[in-house]
C-alpha cells in the first residue's frame, strides 16, 4: 500500500514523497499520513503557499492542524 504526496505541474501529478505500508486494504493510522506530511515540508520552500488537497483518509485533527 502506498501514500503519495504528489506536486500538480501541467496537468501531470508528480510525486514528491511517499511511503510504503506493508498491510490489508484501509485505512491508515494518522501518524503515517503525519511522516508523509514532515517529509513534504522540508521540500518546500519557507514562506511559499500549499494547498494541501486529500481524499477522505487524510481526515486525522492532527494532520490537519500539522497541515496549518
Amino acid at each position: 500500500m502506498n501514500v503519495v504526496v504528489s506536486v500538480v505541474f501541467k496537468k501531470r501529478a508528480l510525486p514528491l514523497a511517499w511511503i510504503v505500508v506493508r498491510g490489508n486494504k484501509g485505512h491508515l493510522p494518522e501518524q503515517t499520513h503525519r511522516d508523509l506530511l514532515t517529509q513534504v515540508v522540508a521540500l518546500v520552500p519557507q514562506g511559499r503557499s500549499v494547498i494541501f488537497l486529500a481524499d477522505g483518509e487524510f481526515d486525522g485533527c492532527g494532520l490537519l492542524a500539522a497541515a496549518c
